[in-house]
């Protein structure tokens, strides 16, 4: 399930629709990432919840590092490009984080950098 997918399902009541597609992005990363967060402490996690938080933000960093990809992405190429390589590093950083030779803290700290962004707080 992708990003927007998420997001409509999540906000489908008349109230929400006023809401800014960046509103909605930040909000789907903030519910994955607080999901991240959750199973972040050392060994008190169950292995499959752990999987499935990581999972999930995997999925959402692959549906962004698509978007971006695409030429006709409104965002600008610095940006995009940027994007794109968190993109790739998340995938890469989930790979270390299920070999454990990474934390969840990482991708944490991605999400969070990410959220700053969409809120414009450097």
């Amino acid at each position: 399930m992708n990003s927007a997918l998420v997001a409509a399902r999540r906000y489908s009541s008349l109230s929400e629709h006023t809401r800014s597609p960046k509103d909605l992005e930040y909000d789907v990363i903030l519910d994955v990432t607080r999901e991240l967060k959750s199973h972040s402490g050392a060994g008190t996690t169950k292995f499959s919840e752990l999987a499935r938080a990581l999972n999930k933000n995997e999925r959402l960093w692959i549906e962004i590092g698509t978007q971006v990809a695409d030429p006709d992405n409104a965002l600008s190429p610095d940006l995009r490009a940027r994007l794109f390589y968190l993109a790739q590093f998340v995938g890469h950083q989930t790979s270390k984080v299920f070999g454990g030779s990474a934390r969840v803290e990482s991708l944490v700290e991605t999400n969070v950098a990410v959220l700053r962004g969409l809120k414009g707080k450097a």
